[in-house]
């Protein structure tokens, strides 16, 4: 979305520092050049943009949710924001390790990785929202993200499809096996 987008404007190609520096979004804008001083004022531009806007998308926010009455599904304010940084740093990570090529591809799963088992874990520890149910299927979505993830870098390091498909579909039935699991023992137990 819109942080995405301005953070993008800081990351440039270094690959080739000796011909010259380019913003991975556009090949024809080349960074920190005086001469052409188009990367600099989108830098500035994009330093306002995130100190504007991000502390009110994060922050703001989580607030509104208890103003709207058409909402069902509520959750705790200080997960929702923990959460927006999480998705700050996924962000980050998609724009500067998006590339598709050797190690910056394996950076990227390990980010989704961590950051899936965190949320996972956050989920579960704070039980944001009131409707259990909700946690619990939050958090199996969450590992089982992760299980997806673990599958991709099991392919790229093996390249056997079918143990990596078999990883991400066992991952994703256990979650939704443990999930179902849970929610049938609480319903015994009300």
């Amino acid at each position: 979305g819109i942080v995405k987008s301005l953070l993008s404007a800081f990351a440039c190609d270094w690959s080739d520092i000796a011909d010259r520096v380019y913003l991975l979004a556009s090949e024809d804008v080349t960074c920190f050049t005086i001469a052409n001083p188009y990367h600099i004022v989108m830098l500035f531009s994009a330093i306002a943009g995130i100190c504007l806007y991000y502390p009110l998308a994060t922050l703001l926010q989580p607030q509104f949710q208890f103003k709207d009455k058409s909402l069902d599904i509520k959750y705790d304010p200080s997960y929702l924001i923990l959460y927006g940084q999480g998705e700050l740093l996924f962000a980050g990570a998609t724009v500067f390790f998006g590339g598709d090529e050797g190690n910056v591809a394996y950076m990227l799963l390990y980010i989704l990785i961590f950051l899936c088992l965190s949320l996972a874990w956050l989920t579960y520890s704070m039980q944001p929202c009131l409707v259990p149910e909700i946690n619990r299927w939050r958090t199996a979505v969450f590992i089982a993200c992760a299980f997806s993830g673990v599958g991709a870098v099991f392919y790229m390091y093996t390249q056997f499809e079918i143990m990596a498909w078999a990883i991400i579909f066992s991952g994703w039935g256990l979650c939704i096996f443990a999930a179902t699991a849970d929610e049938t023992r609480n319903q015994l137990y009300k």
